[in-house]
């Protein structure tokens, strides 16, 4: 007579559990006894659960394959899955597996990933209606102070806290953090409208900030003008260092 623990354990015999399992995929299964599968290996850092007064945990290597699937089990039956930290990248790493070059103009590396094949008929020309690129920044790197002619949406996708300065009206700015920590203020999306001056860099100590930049109507280097320190220091004195900071001249 099957128990409703050999019945979830009958899911793993499915294709899709196998291709989890072999890929290294992490699956907790709770239920009243242990799996009887083979190859069963103590793990030293695995949770344990009391089942029968006893603690028990254990590891199935499956076979043919390197990566070790964790097991925990305890009552009452369900499987779900064991989120397990992913190792830290470095930016080198993010580069290559992104194919990313560096920017010819703003600084940081970057990659088109998508123009609109839709296109807009402006005073300043054709744009696609949309494009969007990765961008990337490290130590000794940032994004320049400069403006463009359309709106930008940023993302915050991987990595360390990044600083933005926005310089709208003459006499008045923005600081904004992109980052992972809401509670704290951090943004994972904000928006520089077109014809307001921006300029990004990691905060002191950061090693990597992965970004998504979406700009609409569509980026054309047409349309990008860089700032210089003398420029927008005059209008925004009170922003001088940080504006010294993002700019090269």
């Amino acid at each position: 007579m099957k128990t409703a623990f050999s019945h979830q354990l009958s899911a793993f015999s499915s294709t899709s559990r196998k291709e989890e399992l072999e890929t290294g995929q992490h699956l907790i299964v709770r239920g009243e006894h242990l799996p009887n599968l083979r190859n069963w290996v103590p793990h030293p850092c695995a949770a344990s659960s009391r089942m029968g007064g006893r603690a028990r945990t254990s590891t199935h290597r499956a076979r043919n394959s390197k990566p070790q699937t964790q097991y925990i089990v305890d009552p009452p039956t369900r499987c779900y899955p064991l989120l397990m930290a992913a190792p830290e990248l470095t930016a080198e790493r993010i580069k290559s597996l992104l194919g990313l070059e560096p920017h010819p103009v703003e600084g940081g590396f970057y990659r088109r990933t998508y123009s609109c094949e839709s296109t807009l008929d402006l005073p300043r020309g054709v744009r696609p209606a949309a494009t969007a690129i990765y961008y990337l920044l490290e130590p000794g790197t940032f994004s320049e102070m400069h403006v463009l002619d359309s709106d930008e949406i940023f993302h915050f996708y991987y990595g360390d806290p990044v600083e933005m300065l926005q310089l709208h009206e003459v006499g008045h700015s923005v600081i904004l953090t992109l980052g992972q920590d809401l509670q704290a203020g951090q943004h994972v999306q904000l928006v520089v409208p077109a014809g307001v001056w921006q300029g990004t860099r990691l905060i002191e100590g950061g090693k990597v900030a992965l970004l998504g930049c979406t700009v609409t109507p569509g980026f054309d280097f047409a349309d990008y003008r860089s700032g210089s320190f003398s420029e927008l220091s005059e209008k925004w004195p009170k922003e001088s260092d940080r504006i010294r900071k993002l700019t090269r001249e």
